[in-house]
């Protein structure tokens, strides 16, 4: 017997603590607080009030002008290859268009390359030896473009490419 004011106090707190109201207590509209005693008393409580009509909401999502927040101009494709024996792993490297590249080359067999990507202009990478090179690149126009490794065509890069199987 000792069981229902409990759960009935129990019950009031969740529909406070919950935002409940008019619906959970009895459809008035009133806002529902347990007593002392442990009953229920309808009564006048705290309401909330609508926002402003053109105020935007509290959770909607940052300003894309903030310099803080990342935008599609600080994004970035990134292109990474390996050369060695003169061929490059991956031969084909497709990236969507309009976006800039980030480029980097890696010699896979211990010597010196020179790797050009010929878009309309020619982007030229020494990757040294056991080592690594990077270039950022603007974004190349939608097109197929060579790439060659000391003068020879070696692979290709696929700009404006559509992500899918």
């Amino acid at each position: 017997m000792r069981r229902a004011p409990v759960l009935a106090l129990l019950a009031g707190s969740l529909a406070v603590g919950c935002g409940g109201g008019g619906a959970l207590a009895g459809g008035t509209g009133a806002t529902t607080t347990a007593a002392p005693g442990g009953t229920l008393p309808a009564g006048p409580g705290p309401t909330a009030t609508a926002p402003e009509a053109g105020a935007p909401p509290t959770d909607a999502p940052p300003d894309r002008t903030s310099p803080s927040v990342p935008g599609p101009e600080t994004a970035r494709a990134p292109v990474d290859l390996v050369v060695s024996a003169g061929r490059l792993v991956p031969a084909q490297v497709a990236v969507p268009g309009r976006v800039p590249l980030d480029l980097t080359a890696r010699s896979g067999d211990r010597s010196k390359h020179v790797l050009r990507l010929l878009t309309r202009r020619v982007v030229r990478v020494d990757v040294p030896a056991s080592g690594r090179a990077a270039r950022q690149i603007p974004p190349p126009p939608h097109g197929t473009y060579a790439i060659t490794v000391d003068g020879r065509r070696a692979g290709r890069l696929v700009a404006g490419a559509e992500p899918g199987p």
